[in-house]
């Protein structure tokens, strides 16, 4: 639940300010928490 929590605030952060690293740090927390 806290990992799910983390994502959502990153999704968030994402959307605030969208720069092209913070979609890839996003990817590669999504493949290590194996989605």
């Amino acid at each position: 639940m806290r990992t799910f929590a983390l994502l959502l605030i990153l999704v968030a952060i994402a959307a605030s300010q969208p720069h092209h690293w913070l979609a890839v740090g996003m990817a590669a927390i999504a493949q290590c928490m194996g989605y």
